[in-house]
């Protein structure tokens, strides 16, 4: 999930964690990359995933 440095994400972390209490919760530092008007969702666009690894 995203991380923007800010006091709620720690909240927002929580929330999620609460709703998926089976997975391990991530945060990623996305501050930076959303002052140019992406942030995680743009990102995972550019994920180069190789033919040999595509289940069929």
């Amino acid at each position: 999930m995203p991380k923007f440095n800010i006091e709620e994400d720690t909240i927002a972390q929580q929330y999620i964690q609460e709703a998926f209490p089976d997975c391990c919760i991530r945060q990623i530092e996305m501050a930076e990359i959303a002052k140019e008007g992406g942030a995680l969702h743009c990102l995972s666009w550019n994920v180069y995933l190789p033919k040999t690894h595509v289940k069929r």
